[in-house]
C-alpha cells in the first residue's frame, strides 16, 4: 500500500503545516519552486477514490486551500505566481472558505469546551424563515455579527436559488431597491448556480430591471462584475442583447471603482487583475467573445470592437487590470485579429512605457502560447526584457521567460531565434532562471508522447539529438562563471531522460558539470536502465556530479553500483567506483 506523502497526511497535519511554513520561509527559490509543484499537483487521487467526482474536486480544493492559506498567514515570504493564481481560483469556486483561527488550522478536527454566546446566524436559522419580507428585513437591519449573517445567507442562496431569486425580485420592487450589501451577498451566492442556463436567464432578466443608481454603488457593481465573470459568461452560446445591456451598465458603474488603479502588491499585476472589477469584466467579455466561434483572421465583430476598446481603454491607468487580462489571451486575440492585437497590446509591450510593458508581459506570461507569427511580433521586446532590472520586476514570471526561450529554441527554425541574442539572454538570467530553463528541457524530453508509432524512449532520443543538443550547442554559455552545482544537477537529470543516446549526451554535458550535494540525480539514475545499459557513462556522470562525502541514499547508490558492476565487472577496478564502494562500506559499519 502506498504511503501518503507527509504534506497531505491528515494524521500528521500539524507537523506537515509546521514543516511547510519552515521550508517556505527559510528555503531558497528552488525549495519554493518544488513546494509549488507539489501543492499545485494536489493530493494523491487514492485519498478520495471512494467519493464522487464533485466531492473529490471539493476535497482536493480544500486540502490545497488550507496549505496555501497557512503560508499566507504564517510566513512573510510571498507566494509564487502559480500558488497565488491557484488560491484565487479556489476562492472563486468557494468564496466562503476561511482558514480556521490559530491552532485550529493545524487539526482536521477541533473541539472546545466552555461557555460562548457564539452567533445566532446560520444557514439553518435563515432557512427556517418562510417570509421573504422577513428575510429581507433581517438581512437589511440586523447588525450583530453582520458578516456572519451575510455569509450564512450567501451559502443558503447557493443551495436554494429560488429563495435567492425571490429576495432579488422583492428588492427590485422595493421603493429604495434594497441595500447594496444584501444584493452583493445574494449575487455572490449565485456564482456557481449561474452556470445553469435557466437560472442564468432569470438572473439577467432580474438584474436588467435594477435601477441605474444601484450600479454606481460599488458593493453592487462589484458583485455583478464578479457574477458576469463567473457564472453568467460560462456558457457556449453567443450572448444576448440583454446580457450586453447588463454588461454595459455594469461597466459604467465599475469605471468609478478606484481600486482598479491600485498598485499591485510585490509588483504582481496578474494577481491584481484577477481581484479587481475591471479584470472580472474583461474576463467576462473575452469568455463571451470566444462564444462567437471566430476563426483565424475573422477579426473582432464590429459591434464588439467599440465595447472592447472601452474595456481596455488604452492610456487610462485604472483600466490596466483589463489590459493585463487581455494580454493573457493574446494568442487567441492575435489569431483572430492581428491588427487590433498589434495596435492595442503588442505595441505597448515594447518597453517604451516600462510600467505598461511590465504589466502586459506579466499578463501574457501567465499562460503563454506562441506560434511563429506571434513570435515574429514579440521577439524583439521579448529579448529586450532580459535586463537585470526588468527581470527583477517581472517577479516569478521571469521563470516563464526562461521556459519560453527554451521552447522557441527547440521548436522554431534557428533563424527565428538568433544565437547571439539567445546567448546574451541566457547570460542575463538569474541562476534560478537558468535552472528553470534546463528543467523545462528535461520535461520536454521526459513527457509522454502518446504516439503508438514511436516509443517514449525513442522519442526522447530523437528530441535530444535533433533539437535539444543542437540548441544548447548553439546558445548555452560555456564560461566557468555560469556553472553552479544546482545547474549541474539539472544538466545531469536532463541527459538521464535519454535512452540509447545517453552516452553521447553525457559526453556533451561534461563541460557544464560540477559536484553537487543534491540527490535528485542519484534517484533518477536508480530509476533508469542506464547503470545496466551504459555502465561506463553512468560512472562518468556520477564522478562528475555526486559528492562522495555527502550522500545518504545508500540503497539507491548500492543498487546502481551493483547493476553497473554486473554489466561491466571491470568497473570495480576503476578508482571512482572503488571510492563510492568504500564510502558505502564505511557507512554500513
Amino acid at each position: 500500500m502506498l504511503s501518503t506523502p507527509v504534506i497531505w497526511n491528515s494524521g500528521a497535519r500539524k507537523e506537515a503545516f509546521e514543516l511547510l511554513t519552515k521550508l517556505w520561509s527559510q528555503g531558497d527559490a528552488r525549495v519554493r519552486a518544488r513546494l509549488t509543484t507539489a501543492l499545485t499537483a494536489g493530493p494523491p487521487e487514492e485519498l478520495d477514490s471512494q467519493k464522487s467526482p464533485e466531492e473529490r474536486q471539493a476535497s482536493r480544493d480544500r486540502r490545497i486551500f488550507d496549505r496555501i492559506a497557512v503560508l499566507l498567514r504564517d510566513t512573510n515570504t510571498p507566494l509564487t505566481s502559480e500558488l497565488s493564481l491557484l488560491h484565487e481560483d479556489i476562492l472563486q469556486r468557494h468564496p466562503q472558505w476561511r482558514l480556521a483561527e490559530g491552532e485550529q488550522a493545524n487539526f482536521a478536527m477541533w473541539m472546545e469546551v466552555g461557555w460562548s454566546s457564539g452567533t445566532s446566524h446560520s444557514v439553518e436559522s435563515l432557512a427556517a424563515i418562510q417570509s421573504i419580507s422577513e428575510i429581507v428585513d433581517r438581512l437589511t437591519n440586523e447588525q450583530n455579527d453582520r458578516e456572519d449573517l451575510l455569509d450564512a445567507w450567501r451559502n443558503l442562496v447557493g443551495n436554494d436559488t429560488d429563495r435567492g431569486l425571490a429576495v432579488l425580485e422583492f428588492l427590485t420592487k422595493s421603493p429604495d431597491r434594497g441595500s447594496p450589501e444584501v444584493w452583493r451577498a445574494t449575487l455572490w451566492g449565485f456564482r456557481e448556480g449561474a452556470k445553469n442556463e435557466e437560472l442564468r436567464q432569470k438572473l439577467v432578466a432580474m438584474l436588467s430591471i435594477a435601477p441605474d443608481p444601484l450600479f454606481f454603488e460599488l458593493e453592487f457593481s462589484r458583485a455583478v462584475s464578479d457574477l458576469l465573470e463567473g457564472g453568467l459568461s460560462q456558457h457556449k452560446e453567443p450572448p444576448t442583447d440583454a446580457f450586453w445591456n447588463l454588461f454595459d451598465r455594469t461597466l459604467r458603474g465599475i469605471e468609478q471603482d478606484s481600486s482598479n488603479g491600485d498598485e499591485p502588491e510585490n509588483g504582481q499585476w496578474v494577481n491584481l487583475a484577477l481581484n479587481r472589477s475591471l479584470g472580472h469584466l474583461a474576463t467576462a467579455f473575452l469568455n463571451m467573445l470566444f462564444n462567437y466561434r471566430l476563426k483565424t483572421g475573422d477579426r473582432i465583430p464590429p459591434e464588439q470592437r467599440e465595447r472592447l476598446a472601452s474595456i481596455v481603454a488604452v492610456g487610462k491607468r485604472n483600466h490596466r487590470p483589463a489590459r493585463v487580462i487581455a494580454a493573457s489571451r493574446l494568442p487567441y486575440l492575435f489569431a483572430v485579429d492581428p491588427g487590433w492585437s498589434r495596435e492595442t497590446l503588442i505595441f505597448h509591450m515594447n518597453w517604451q512605457d516600462e510600467d505598461e510593458a511590465l504589466a502586459l508581459w506579466q499578463g501574457f506570461l501567465w499562460q503563454p502560447r506562441v506560434g511563429t507569427d506571434l513570435w515574429a511580433e514579440l521577439r524583439d521586446p521579448f529579448f529586450a526584457a532580459f535586463t537585470t532590472e526588468r527581470l527583477k520586476k517581472l517577479g516569478d514570471a521571469k521563470r516563464t521567460m526562461a521556459q519560453l526561450l527554451m521552447l522557441t529554441g527547440v521548436e522554431f527554425p534557428s533563424e527565428e531565434v538568433p544565437s547571439e541574442r539567445a546567448r546574451l539572454a541566457i547570460k542575463a538570467m538569474t541562476s534560478e532562471m537558468r535552472e528553470e530553463a534546463i528543467w523545462w528541457l528535461w520535461s520536454f524530453l521526459a513527457q509522454t508522447s502518446g504516439e503508438s508509432d514511436m516509443p517514449d524512449d525513442a522519442r526522447a532520443d530523437s528530441l535530444w539529438h535533433d533539437r535539444v543538443q543542437p540548441w544548447l550547442q548553439r546558445v548555452w554559455p560555456r564560461e566557468q562563471s555560469y556553472r553552479t552545482a544546482e545547474l549541474s544537477e539539472r544538466f545531469a537529470i536532463l541527459v538521464a531522460a535519454t535512452s540509447t543516446k545517453f552516452s553521447e549526451a553525457v559526453d556533451f554535458v561534461m563541460p557544464f558539470l560540477l559536484k553537487t550535494d543534491s540527490h535528485l540525480l542519484l534517484n533518477s539514475i536508480a530509476k533508469s536502465d542506464h547503470p545496466s545499459q551504459h555502465p561506463q557513462a553512468t560512472l562518468r556522470l556520477l564522478e562528475a556530479t555526486v559528492n562522495p562525502n555527502s550522500f545518504f541514499m545508500t540503497d539507491e547508490l548500492t543498487d546502481v553500483l551493483n547493476r553497473m558492476s554486473d554489466a561491466s565487472p571491470s568497473l570495480r577496478n576503476q578508482p571512482t567506483f572503488r571510492l563510492f564502494d568504500d564510502k558505502l562500506r564505511a557507512l554500513r559499519q
